[in-house]
């Protein structure tokens, strides 16, 4: 049994506690909040190492087995999503400046957002489905508030659909989770991937299905991801630049955890291969009408999500291996451009792309945006185009 997945979760949770307790200052608040970036980041490559090797480290709370007690699992899929929003949170926290941003802002945004990234690392490393829905709602429960943080009229309107939708995308789960549990008697996912041919056909089905629709709001599928777009105008640019990376990832972590163990032999992948197509066309299409830069990029995102459901769905090596790939590169790419925009936002003093003044960033924001818009775009020799090649192969 290794302690090191326990750590990875308790350490950004304790750190909340600690500045909330404190009531640190913004500076101090940001500096703390950059060291424990900074620790998750190396124990995340701890776990990237081990598990690179062949290694799982697994840890049983209070030393109860499956299918009684909840585990942590650090395999390879997971130790890479915990990794990756280690990055995300330093960058996030770095970006958030008292100076630009509002020492108010950033003094209530940086326990939010290591609560969050609690949330987000528990979710990635549960072995269980119930620990997985308590998961989601201490990310939800953060992200709720993340939409409050700056106060405005708009970010009040854009927070009560986002709520609304992921409470019924969280009833759906829960739901999901029960069912399946009364037909095969577990949640652990080792477990079920051994039992759930055992379960009635019409429970394993609903059972299924249920999952699949929750994890698709969180994901922003279409047609369910008309709450997405308008989420991301309503934060602050840094906090925004997080929720693009990893938030909707989340939603399509946890397919890729259930639908190669639970539902190869269903109608369920096809589904998806269907679904993510639509989503990859109708979005990008949606995206042609919008000024607002973040809207623009906010459609996008659920194109792009549209891709790498579609690789899972076909549910070949090649074709998962492609859309992990495609993954990762989305959740730092798409984090790079919402930080451009919010230094151009800033510095042109409008979100809409037609009054902005070209060239008012420098050169270095102009490199930045280039090398993640041609990746993003799919143009040789940048990560998109392999991405892409990948899913196409």
């Amino acid at each position: 049994m290794s302690v090191l997945p326990l750590f990875a979760w308790a350490l950004p949770a304790l750190a909340a506690v600690i500045v909330w307790l404190f009531r640190l200052s913004a500076p101090a608040a940001r500096a703390v909040g950059l060291v424990v970036a900074g620790g998750l980041i190396a124990l995340a490559l701890t776990l990237v190492g081990s598990a690179a090797q062949g290694h799982v480290l697994v840890h049983t709370f209070g030393n109860w087995a499956p299918p009684y007690g909840i585990v942590f699992v650090a395999d390879r899929l997971s130790s890479l999503f915990v990794f990756l929003q280690a990055i995300l949170l330093f960058f996030t926290i770095w970006s958030l400046n008292p100076g630009a941003h509002g020492t108010r802002i950033v003094a209530r945004a940086v326990p939010l957002l290591l609560v969050l990234s609690a949330g987000l690392t528990g979710a990635f490393l549960t072995g269980d489905l119930f620990n997985l829905f308590v998961m989601f709602e201490v990310v939800l429960l953060a992200s709720y508030l993340l939409l409050h943080v700056p106060g405005t009229d708009r970010s009040l309107r854009a927070a009560f659909p986002n709520m609304v939708i992921n409470l019924v995308a969280s009833l759906f789960l829960f739901v999901g989770v029960g069912v399946l549990y009364g037909a095969c008697g577990t949640v652990n996912m080792a477990d079920l991937a051994g039992r759930i041919g055992q379960a009635p056909p019409a429970l394993r089905t609903t059972a299924l299905s249920m999952l699949v629709l929750a994890f698709g709001i969180k994901a922003g599928l279409v047609p369910l991801q008309f709450w997405l777009p308008a989420t991301y105008p309503t934060m602050s640019g840094p906090i925004a630049a997080f929720f693009a990376g990893m938030m909707t990832k989340l939603g399509v972590y946890a397919l890729f955890r259930v639908v190669p163990l639970l539902m190869q032999d269903t109608l369920l992948p096809t589904i998806l291969v269907w679904a993510g197509a639509a989503s990859a066309l109708v979005a990008v299409i949606a995206a042609l009408s919008q000024y607002e830069l973040r809207r623009l990029l906010g459609f996008h995102i659920t194109s792009q999500v549209g891709y790498m459901i579609l690789g899972l769905g076909l549910l070949t090596p090649a074709a998962v291996a492609g859309a992990i790939f495609y993954l990762v590169h989305h959740v730092m790419v798409k984090t790079a451009l919402f930080l451009v925009t919010d230094h151009l936002e800033r510095t042109n003093g409008t979100r809409d792309l037609r009054q902005m003044i070209p060239g008012q960033g420098g050169p270095l924001l102009a490199v930045s945006f280039v090398i993640a818009g041609f990746s993003l775009a799919g143009l040789p020799p940048f990560s998109g185009f392999f991405a892409k090649l990948g899913l196409f192969k």
